[in-house]
């Protein structure tokens, strides 16, 4: 695929499959087209394909489809600092939610999800009062809510301790396993132990696609190339 805006081209030649029951964690330097990437498939984007497109299981489709089909976690959490956790879901219940579903359904909805997130025990609390990993939990429970066949979630572990960050690619990875569906996350600066939770790294540099295979072969890759990674040096580090 060549996406552009205006005469500016920002993705030349990207071709990557996201699959069902996968975690994919897309990665590059600052300007590579991370995020570029991540707006063209969740059909946000405002530019224009020039070749190729977004296919869906094989067929062509339209960014307003896009929409219907994926949800969008951005980086930043939307909760509101005045309701619970519990009150949150259920306003987005409202919102997102079949419209033909009755309070009681969006209402059994909401707990499986607080229940799934492990939020049961803070349901009650409000944004001030719940650690970073919640308020992603919450987040990621809005989206869940939508009922999409594919999330993309916007550094979900950016701002987070290494176990909350290990803890949140934990929930991502069951869900995608459990339920089916396929997840797409950018990711900033992981730990090899982070990374390695993932199906799938997709790396751009400049707009192109580096690297997309298991992370366990990142290391094999640049050796291959004649750049080994220091046995010492996590193969991300040495990578970006």
């Amino acid at each position: 695929m060549q996406y552009a805006v205006g005469e500016k081209v920002l993705l030349e030649e990207v071709s990557v499959v996201f699959q069902p029951r996968h975690l994919t964690a897309l990665m590059g330097p600052s300007g590579a087209g991370k995020t570029t990437l991540m707006n063209v498939i969740s059909g946000r984007a405002g530019g224009k394909i020039l070749k190729g497109g977004v296919l869906v299981n094989g067929a062509p489709t339209t960014p307003k489809k896009l929409r219907l089909l994926m949800s969008y976690m951005p980086q930043e959490d939307v909760l509101y600092p005045s309701l619970t956790v519990k009150q949150t879901l259920y306003y987005s219940s409202f919102l997102r939610c079949p419209e033909k579903w009755s309070r009681e359904a969006k209402t059994e909805r909401v707990d499986v999800i607080l229940s799934k997130l492990n939020l049961k025990h803070v349901e009650n609390g409000i944004k001030p009062g719940i650690s970073g990993g919640q308020k992603k939990r919450v987040s990621i429970g809005m989206d869940l809510l939508a009922n999409c066949s594919v999330m993309c979630l916007d550094e979900p572990t950016t701002g987070l301790d290494a176990a909350a960050a290990l803890s949140i690619a934990d929930v991502v990875m069951s869900l995608a396993k459990v339920t089916g569906r396929t997840m797409v996350c950018t990711i900033h600066q992981p730990t090899w132990e982070l990374i390695s939770r993932f199906d799938q790294l997709t790396i751009l540099v400049q707009g192109r696609l580096a690297f997309c295979e298991q992370p366990a072969q990142l290391a094999p890759f640049f050796a291959g190339g004649g750049h080994p990674c220091p046995g010492n040096e996590n193969p991300i580090d040495f990578a970006m």
